[in-house]
């Protein structure tokens, strides 16, 4: 029996630990589940691309990703980060992880 998967955008809040795969705000991002992976690639980019300052994982290049690639990891541990949004406040700035989250679609 062949599994079918599906994608969801997810942050990744460690300063806070708010949560650890949360549901981006609408006004930010797509609340969808993606049924292509590909699909869920375009809107993770279009989400990195609105902030400000944006630091993308060094998969191939940097610990602990120097031998995984995006998909690799997605697929070994159901979760992959894109990289992180800095996010300032007037007081601090701090990271946000941005990433796809893979399920299993029942």
């Amino acid at each position: 029996m062949s599994r079918s998967y599906c994608y969801v955008l997810a942050l990744k809040d460690n300063a806070s630990d708010n949560y650890t795969y949360g549901i981006p705000d609408e006004t930010d991002a797509p609340q969808a589940v993606f049924t292509s992976l590909e699909e869920a690639k375009t809107a993770m980019h279009i989400v990195a691309s609105k902030f400000e300052t944006f630091i993308p994982v060094a998969y191939g290049a940097a610990f602990p990703y120097e031998s995984l690639t995006f998909d690799q990891l997605l697929q070994k541990d159901a979760f992959a980060p894109y990289g992180w949004g800095i996010i300032k406040t007037e007081e601090e700035s701090y990271r946000l992880c941005i990433g796809l989250l893979r399920m299993t679609l029942q």
